[in-house]
């Protein structure tokens, strides 16, 4: 019933979009067209897409990925600007709920969505996700060796090296909580690696 409702409100907005390049009266708000907007992308809907972003020729007609649970909530309108706070769930391999900007700008009194800037920010988002998973992944890859001799550390180093700098390239690592975590690994590595030396320096057997 919900998701009916949501349509026949998106129809509407569709029509008076269609309808009012000529009619300075009416308006559409930003958060309606957002709503609007994501609908479509849930629904996989190409021609709703064009008709509510700014830019048609920026949509190919692949959609870049699934959404559900739409929400909208703060805007903020500056003169032609508009955002509007959006929180929805991605269907990626391993879903996640995050909360993202949709961006909107007005053209001949209607509002449109920034199709490139908006879903850019989705897929960053995305990236970052997927490179969180994989760091928690190495940690317990990492946690699991500590147990082996310093030698299997020693040997395994290089392949960790490896996966932390790939991580740090496919994730364009300039966030700091990424950088941060990925630091962290690197000196709980090196660590147990040269804390060898100081463990063979005495000799429990023998007195002095």
């Amino acid at each position: 019933m919900i998701l009916f409702t949501k349509m026949i409100q998106r129809n509407l907005i569709l029509a008076f979009i269609l309808i009012t390049p000529f009619a300075c009266s009416a308006k559409i708000t930003p958060q309606e067209v957002t709503q609007s907007f994501w609908l479509a992308i849930e629904q996989n809907d190409s021609q709703d897409i064009k008709t509510l972003i700014s830019s048609p020729a920026d949509f190919d007609g692949t959609m870049p990925f699934q959404v559900s649970d739409i929400q909208t909530k703060k805007v903020v309108i500056e003169n032609q600007l508009a955002t509007v706070e959006t929180e929805l769930v991605v269907l990626d391999e391993k879903p996640f709920r995050t909360t993202i900007q949709t961006h909107l700008i007005q053209i001949q009194n209607n509002w449109k969505v920034d199709y490139q800037k908006t879903i850019s920010s989705v897929t960053q988002i995305s990236a970052t996700e997927k490179a969180l998973d994989n760091i928690k992944e190495l940690g317990k890859i990492f946690s699991n060796s500590v147990d082996q001799s310093i030698q299997d550390l020693k040997e395994q180093w290089p392949a960790f090296k490896q996966q932390l700098e790939e991580l740090e390239a496919d994730a364009e690592a300039t966030i700091p909580e990424l950088r941060k975590k990925l630091d962290d690994i690197k000196k709980k590595i090196k660590q147990q690696i040269e804390s060898e030396p100081n463990e063979k320096k005495a000799d429990p057997g023998k007195s002095v």
